[in-house]
């Protein structure tokens, strides 16, 4: 439902003062947090082709890739040159094993949202510098069935446990909270 709360809202610490969001459209995320933390600066940005890093604030106690972080470390470590040192980074990334992609390939029809694997992203994170993660599956209770089940002979045959793949496969979204420092 539209009053649901975003998932990413879940996975954002409260009191934050500055927040900058990197993704298209969807604002509720900040506009939700502002509500609940009035004295934050949100800062939605629109991240396209003509993106310049210049563009995100500096001093960011949290920085958010809604959508997907970018593929390269370095291109990571360049933002996390804004974030304060005991600051977070947050990453809302679509499962490309989810059973509804699978689903869509299997029937030639690619998705259109930027997909790469959670090990990938992670891979990403760690390579800039990022420790700490935690992360958050997002399932929809109408969107698991049948793929998994009927894909058991052909993941067997590929040495892939299926319980194990049918848990991954669940979820349609995967939140990915990081810190480039231990707070001890």
């Amino acid at each position: 439902a539209a009053t649901d709360a975003p998932p990413l809202l879940a996975m954002l610490p409260s009191g934050l003062r500055r927040v900058a969001r990197l993704g298209d459209g969807d604002h509720t995320v900040g506009l939700r947090y502002r509500q609940a933390n009035p004295g934050c600066r949100f800062h939605d940005l629109r991240w396209t082709e003509s993106w310049r890093d210049d563009d995100l604030p500096d001093d960011l106690d949290c920085l958010i890739y809604d959508g997907a972080p970018p593929r390269s470390a370095a291109v990571i470590a360049r933002h996390l040159e804004k974030l304060a040192p005991d600051g977070y980074v947050l990453a809302s990334l679509p499962n490309i094993q989810h059973w509804r992609v699978i689903e869509a390939l299997l029937k030639g029809r690619p998705p259109e949202a930027r997909l790469f694997s959670l090990d990938q992203a992670l891979d990403a994170l760690r390579g800039a510098g990022l420790r700490r993660f935690e992360i958050a599956s997002c399932a929809r209770a109408d969107q698991n069935g049948a793929v998994p089940d009927a894909m058991k002979t052909a993941l067997a045959a590929v040495g892939v446990e299926p319980q194990a793949f049918a848990a991954r496969a669940a979820a349609h979204l995967f939140i990915v909270r990081a810190q480039r420092q231990r707070i001890e």
